[in-house]
């Protein structure tokens, strides 16, 4: 049979393509030797990353482009061999002028197999990377985003592996972009450098040297400034392009890393061009607007913000956050009737929705401004007199908002309306269950409340009795229990009573997390329950606590109070500088929070005594 050059280029690739799926088709190469004439390659052996190893991929990649079939074979051959060491050359010699070198590369790209999960990784990372061979473009960015919730390491090693490794030079950018939205100062900058130097360090493609770029001292910092202004110019040349190696994304989130090197260097006066060039790339798309504006509300840029309310005012007009944003904008411009007027008419928007007015009232609690979010509240309590699932968990989250900043008067005096409806209608006892509230709980709270009330006041008897109101409608009330446990002057009967309330609430929990598998909450509860109270004197305790606390981030990887909870639980075993760790994780998921952000500081004033 006569074989043509691309007949043996059509069968060579079908055979390196089986024979990388699967190693155990070695034995294929033997028939690429009788129809192509290309020898069988070598046992495959690890590439050493040294530069005689470099010069080694360089010449194999000219050589794709030999005149001669055979050895561009054999180079293909001998690279495929080398596996994921050499996709950061393959990703550069995309953009080769010779077709044949671009051609052999982006085929070697699709067929080289990549180990996304490795042994080291804990289950939550196993679980997000599984699958992301098989995944498209927008579902591997979504795996970007997820592992960006946190910033262990763990996080920082497996987005490191997209970094150098993903096939889409869009990605590998964006995960480098997100990893340069890290914090890396404090305590732990030394560790994460280290980190990343020793995962991108030998790195050629450019998300890799963005990094690099961003993590390594430079003794001039206008020298940084200059040369990220050159990967601006670069990124925006692709996008002029309509190049596959960028998009308006990743060239606004290069412009917005510009503005923060500027404003870290001094050159705030030269922003503005680069805001204006962020808002002329904004596209006419609903949720990308809305992601823009919460990046430039990360990044304290309220001109921006002000900027993109009058390119897209038709949106911004019928959009309550957006206008809230907008609002915000204004204030922090010292626009202050402008800023009133935006509110205003937010709170007109969709007059008889309370699930509309609850959902902005938490979105604005989330930023902070509680004052704007205690409004949205109490439209949606006022609109249908706590009648609806939506009225009353506005109810439920304005007193948690309130108890959080220590306005626990004000906290008691919102649910009290709440409770005395539940105590005499059982329908409305009944409908608690919509949002996951038991009527006990909610009573239990009330009472929780009073109590810190009266320790504000100093009343620590007032405190006692509505403690003790409060564990008698709900035992489990973990945040009850642990005031009672640390009730100054009780009788020794009373703290041997406190105690055995205690550990019937952790079985009651162990309980519950044998029966829930797959739910974070009582492991969570349990976790706070025991490093609040008996963890501090029991070191085993306090370690079953610290493992449950980990399992309930498995299930919720982003949730400021499981931090939180975690935090606790390393303090009450001792473990001040992984109190800090975890509590600052904390602090970054929910900056506004100031229960949060008293045990940091609690954690900090521990660590210098």
């Amino acid at each position: 049979m006569f074989w043509n050059n691309h007949q043996r280029l059509h069968l060579r690739q079908q055979i390196l393509t089986v024979r990388m799926r699967n190693p155990l088709f070695k034995g294929t190469f033997l028939i690429a030797t009788l129809f192509c004439g290309i020898p069988a390659p070598a046992d495959e052996a690890p590439v050493e990353r040294s530069a005689e190893g470099h010069d080694r991929i360089e010449k194999l990649i000219k050589q794709l482009g030999h005149p001669r079939y055979v050895l561009r074979e054999q180079a293909q051959a001998e690279l495929a061999q080398m596996g994921a060491p050499i996709l950061d050359a393959l990703s550069v010699a995309l953009s080769s002028d010779d077709i044949e070198i671009a051609m052999r590369a982006r085929y070697l790209l699709t067929a080289i197999n990549i180990d996304w999960v490795y042994e080291s990784d804990p289950p939550h990372i196993r679980k997000a990377m599984e699958k992301y061979a098989k995944e498209n473009e927008s579902q591997r960015k979504n795996v970007i985003l997820k592992l960006a919730r946190r910033t262990d390491n763990p996080e920082l090693s497996a987005l490191c592996r997209i970094v150098r490794y993903d096939r889409s030079t869009r990605l590998s950018k964006f995960a480098a972009l997100v990893i340069l939205d890290t914090p890396l100062q404090g305590d732990r900058w030394k560790d994460r450098r280290e980190l990343l130097n020793k995962q991108l360090k030998d790195s050629r493609r450019p998300a890799a040297q963005w990094v690099q770029h961003h993590i390594n001292d430079h003794p001039n910092r206008q020298i940084q400034v200059d040369e990220w202004v050159k990967v601006t110019e670069n990124e925006n040349q692709l996008w002029r392009e309509t190049s596959d190696k960028t998009n308006r994304e990743i060239v606004q989130k290069v412009l917005l890393h510009l503005i923060e090197l500027l404003k870290n260097g001094d050159r705030e006066d030269e922003t503005a061009d680069y805001e204006d060039q962020i808002v002329k790339l904004q596209s006419n798309s609903d949720q990308s607007i809305r992601e823009l504006v919460e990046l430039l509300l990360q990044r304290d840029l309220p001109r921006v913000i002000e900027k993109l309310g009058d390119k897209f005012s038709d949106l911004f007009s019928s959009d309550p956050s957006l206008l809230y944003a907008l609002a915000y904008a204004k204030q922090s411009l010292a626009k202050e009737a402008a800023a009133t007027d935006l509110v205003a008419k937010a709170r007109k928007i969709n007059p008889s929705m309370p699930a509309n007015h609850f959902v902005v009232g938490y979105h604005l609690q989330r930023h902070g401004w509680y004052e704007w979010a205690e409004a949205e509240y109490q439209i949606a309590i006022d609109i249908d007199g706590m009648k609806t699932p939506a009225s009353q968990q506005a109810i439920n989250l304005l007193s948690e908002m309130l108890h959080d900043q220590k306005q626990d008067e004000r906290a008691a005096e919102v649910l009290e309306p709440l409770v005395a409806l539940l105590k005499r209608d059982p329908e409305q006892r009944a409908a608690t269950g919509q949002i996951n509230r038991n009527p006990n709980s909610i009573y239990s709270r009330l009472h929780f409340f009073r109590a810190c009330q009266h320790e504000l006041e100093g009343n620590i008897e007032g405190q006692k009795k509505e403690l003790l109101l409060a564990v008698g409608e709900d035992p489990k009330d973990a945040d009850a229990l642990i005031a009672l446990f640390r009730l100054p002057d009780q009788t020794s009967e009373e703290q041997q009573a406190t105690k055995a309330r205690i550990v019937d609430a952790m079985n009651a929990f162990r309980a519950r997390i044998k029966k829930q598998r797959n739910s974070a909450t009582p492991l969570n509860q349990f976790a706070w329950l025991v490093g609040n109270t008996l963890g501090e004197s029991d070191p085993v305790l306090a370690e079953e606590a610290i493992r449950c606390s980990h399992k309930s981030l498995e299930f919720n990887p982003d949730a400021a109070g499981y931090f939180d909870t975690l935090g606790r639980c390393y303090y009450a075993k001792g473990d001040i500088e992984n109190a800090l760790k975890y509590q600052a994780e904390a602090v970054r998921l929910d900056p506004h929070s100031g229960l949060i952000r008293r045990q940091f500081e609690f954690f900090k004033r521990s660590r210098k005594e």
